[in-house]
């Protein structure tokens, strides 16, 4: 597929989304892609053996109806160019307030789209072996409503558009949140495997990606879900690739692997409770790269601005071999941005009680999930009991927070405590709050689809409906919403920060 002239690593990079937009008002403000620039500047990636970098390709608008409704991305345009009523807003989830609205809104994002797709172009047509940018990592759009930051799923479309040229894909999301929109995406088809490492629903929104959820039709045993617990760390995330994910990719055997590398997942997020780190990273490549031919990927807004481009930086260096990786980062980027080492260093261990925890969360979802994969994919999940008590007490949210405010610092950071605490406040506060039954007709919210028979509550605030609609190709696939009933699966509850901190790209 490729000649000796063919570059091991391309990185497409995009000035128009290197600033934060006119008008932009949400906390979390995008920052990785100019940081990353100056740090390939800094560090003259451009002269490495190996490596091209290369500007992104003007947006071929039409490309967004792959995934997007006709009558939304119009909807996109008159918001953005005259103005929209209040009506359409709210018909296609731009009165949320954590979907930005400003007057460029549609060229901004549409710059993003534009990004990830040539990334993707450079593999598909074979002018590269691994592609690299900062863009992308919109994985909650759905075809007809804007959600988590963005108004277009540029990870479906880039998937999309991989899978159209023929290739084997898998898409392999290490995030924070779960992508529920680029699940239900390709819920009915085996075209492209979507794996998912990401926070459990019950702590963090959208509140989807169980074990059960594992396709349907066609589609059944390539949709694989891997949630964690709060605390988890890079040494959960091994175990997770010896057991599922270095099976699952040798199984598959993808032409390429398009990899959501989340900013979220480290430790100094302050929205999510995870504590991944360039460690965990390392051995995440290390493992997978001799099954993987080629490699897209991708970046992932965090709250920490610092985070991003370090995680690029280090996956770019697993991508091209030629990139020697300082120790600090280098003075040009500092002078601008930050100092700070740029690997992590390992997480403290978790008290033995919490971890025991862990294990067992772990345990109890590769149990369901080898249960509801049965034979379809070779696993390697070890059955052996990990310890002997489970603290039942964090089976739940509740006890959580007592238990790990109680920490000293050195064992579990202060930050992720004081969050969780503050967490566990909005739900119960939200969890107390009443409720409005659904009127009839009306479609149930996807997080109740799998709940216990009797009558169905919509809570006030909380994730919107799903809606059915789209453009052809990945954006037809049935909803959650429809696949979920009578599918065994256990009921989330979300509240609190799933209706409050959707604050995701």
């Amino acid at each position: 597929m490729h000649d000796t002239t063919t570059p091991s690593l391309t990185i497409v990079l995009n000035s128009a989304i290197e600033e934060t937009p006119e008008g932009w008002r949400h906390g979390i403000r995008p920052a990785a892609a100019a940081r990353f620039r100056t740090l390939i500047d800094a560090l003259r990636l451009d002269e490495a053996e190996g490596v091209h970098l290369i500007e992104a390709e003007p947006l071929d608008e039409d490309v967004l109806g792959a995934f997007h409704a006709p009558e939304y991305l119009a909807t996109i345009k008159a918001v953005a160019e005259e103005g929209a009523s209040l009506l359409d807003e709210a018909a296609y989830g731009l009165d949320d307030a954590q979907v930005p609205i400003f007057p460029d809104m549609h060229a901004y994002f549409g710059a993003q789209v534009a990004t990830l797709l040539t990334a993707a172009r450079q593999i598909a047509l074979g002018r590269t072996r691994h592609a690299l940018t900062p863009a992308g990592g919109a994985h909650h759009p759905r075809p007809a409503e804007a959600r988590g930051l963005s108004l277009y799923n540029d990870v479906a479309l880039a998937l999309h558009l991989l899978a159209e040229h023929g290739l084997r894909v898998l898409y392999l999301n290490l995030d924070a949140h779960h992508p529920d929109a680029v699940q239900d995406a390709f819920w009915q088809t085996d075209r492209v495997v979507v794996l998912s490492v990401h926070e459990g629903g019950d702590f963090l929104f959208p509140g989807t990606g169980e074990p059960e959820e594992i396709g349907d039709g066609p589609g059944r045993g390539a949709t694989i879900n891997l949630p964690l617990p709060p605390l988890a760390d890079d040494s959960h995330l091994e175990r997770l690739l010896n057991e599922v994910i270095v099976p699952v990719v040798q199984h598959v055997a993808p032409d390429v692997v398009v990899l959501q590398l989340g900013a979220d997942i480290h430790p100094a997020d302050d929205v999510a409770h995870l504590r991944l780190t360039t460690n965990g990273l390392d051995a995440l490549f290390e493992a997978l790269t001799p099954h993987v031919p080629h490699w897209l990927v991708m970046g992932g807004e965090g709250t920490d601005p610092a985070v991003p481009p370090r995680f690029l930086l280090v996956a770019a260096a697993h991508l091209a071999e030629t990139i020697a990786l300082p120790a600090e980062m280098p003075a040009a980027y500092v002078s601008m941005w930050e100092a700070g080492a740029l690997r992590d260093e390992p997480p403290a261990p978790l008290p033995a009680s919490y971890a025991a925890y862990v294990d067992a969360y772990l345990q109890a979802h590769l149990t369901r999930l080898q249960a509801a994969l049965g034979e379809s994919v070779p696993l390697a999940i070890s059955f052996e009991e990990r310890s002997e008590t489970a603290p039942e007490a964090f089976s739940r949210w509740q006890g959580l927070t007592e238990y790990t405010t109680s920490l000293p610092d050195v064992q579990v950071p202060q930050s992720v405590a004081e969050r969780i605490a503050r967490d566990e406040a909005q739900r119960a506060a939200q969890e107390a709050a009443p409720s409005e039954e659904v009127e009839d007709g009306e479609e149930e919210d996807a997080s109740e689809a799998s709940a216990p028979s009797g009558k169905k509550k919509r809570r006030r605030g909380g994730n919107r409906r799903r809606r059915s609609g789209g453009g052809s190709a990945a954006g037809s696939e049935p909803s959650a919403t429809a696949r979920k009933k009578g599918q065994k699966s256990k009921s989330k509850k979300r509240g609190g920060r799933n209706s409050r901190r959707k604050g995701k790209k």
